[in-house]
């Protein structure tokens, strides 16, 4: 039942004042203790209702699932917004100001501070997020930010670096529907694993190379055909990516092989993105490079991404820490709803996969995390040992 506005507003504006008359910092341990109201119990002036606009599209370019709860401010003091979040975003919320401020310094604002709140019983934190905006007047808003719960523990596995060799393509096609595979594009075997594996059920997608960057001991590793390199124009990355989409058949998305150096490049994922939006492609970005702009630049672009959430399966190439990192890709899918977690097409990786029990898990195809109901992984540091 929908409470009455007027019995709402004066509970509003004194939990409003108690936050603010306490002074600077007070409002870290009192903003978590309103209640959720089904709306605004008074309508915002222009200028707050378009930082609450601006608010509300920097937390979707981070997490477009999120949810805002309740909107409120006090109209006898500073322009100050109150806004209460609930984010779908991977196993923590560590990373999430850094993706949030980010977006805002490209759109008139900035993450001011942050700080994270446990419970007594040390479940779920709240993470409070002050934000200083432009719009054009300066508004301070405070986000009071917490993990939805999930539905359901789902777990993308994508297999990369399909197309070098048949060998283990058996395997391959005899595991889980679920289990999406990756093909690099021009090889000898790309066209021949992408039939095989989309007529056993798989889906695949294309490994697009993209320049990585030059190793600490000088060495500089070759993507492979059809790469794009950060330096070159936007007409020939856009061609080089449309030349590659074709190469692969069945490509129903696209993830980046290697591209620690092209994904940290704006122009360069901007041409890449431009031309994966021309063919309704959907981008997932590996993650090679903690400082990555593809998720930012995708949202700007209107470009669906979703980003890998969960260590490398075989970084180390032993059956038994393959094994361990599928359990913990599992367990983050159970804490959080939805990991993502990249393997290689190597016969451990296929061997280990073909007799893991998943047991509650589901195990999804990419496609599915880009429904319009699916929930989106997002941004977590790679592991130390990158993994091109």
């Amino acid at each position: 039942m929908r409470r009455d506005r007027h019995t709402c507003l004066p509970r509003v504006l004194v939990a409003a004042a108690l936050v603010l008359s306490a002074g600077c910092g007070s409002w870290r341990s009192r903003l978590a203790t309103h209640e959720p109201l089904p709306e605004p119990p008074i309508s915002l002036p222009a200028h707050l209702a378009a930082a609450s606009e601006l608010v509300e599209e920097a937390v979707r370019a981070a997490d477009r699932h999120a949810e805002f709860l309740t909107t409120f401010y006090h109209p006898q003091r500073a322009p100050h917004l109150f806004k209460e979040v609930r984010v779908l975003y991977g196993a923590s919320l560590d990373t999430f100001p850094q993706v949030l401020d980010q977006w805002l310094r490209a759109h008139g604002g900035k993450v001011y501070s942050t700080r994270t709140l446990r419970g007594e019983d040390e479940s779920e934190p709240t993470l409070l997020v002050k934000l200083k905006l432009r719009v054009p007047e300066k508004v301070i808003c405070w986000l009071e930010v917490r993990r939805r719960a999930p539905s359901a523990a789902r777990l993308v596995i994508i297999i990369d670096d399909v197309g070098l060799t048949t060998r283990g393509l058996e395997t391959a096609a005899a595991l889980p529907s679920g289990i999406t595979f990756s093909v690099l594009p021009h090889l000898a075997h790309s066209c021949e694993c992408a039939e095989a594996l989309h007529e056993s059920g798989h889906t695949i997608m294309l490994h697009q190379p993209m320049e990585p960057l030059e190793r600490a001991n000088g060495d500089v590793l070759d993507p492979g055909p059809g790469a794009v390199r950060v330096g070159m124009d936007a007409a020939a990355i856009r061609a080089a990516v449309s030349a590659n989409v074709p190469a692969v058949p069945y490509a129903a998305a696209v993830n980046n092989h290697m591209g620690s150096k092209a994904t940290a490049d704006e122009a360069t994922m901007r041409a890449v993105l431009l031309e994966l939006r021309a063919h309704d492609l959907p981008f997932v970005d590996s993650l090679t490079i903690p400082n990555s702009v593809c998720r930012r630049v995708a949202a700007e672009l209107d470009v669906p991404c979703a980003v890998r959430n969960a260590a490398f399966l075989d970084n180390s190439r032993s059956a038994t820490a393959i094994r361990q990192r599928l359990h913990d890709a599992c367990e983050l899918a159970r804490r959080s709803g939805l990991a993502i977690t990249i393997g290689h097409f190597c016969p451990s990786t296929l061997e280990v996969l073909s007799t893991f029990e998943f047991g509650d898990v589901e195990v999804i195809p990419v496609t599915d995390l880009f429904d319009a109901q699916a929930p989106t992984a997002c941004r977590a540091a790679p592991s130390q040992e990158e993994i091109d």
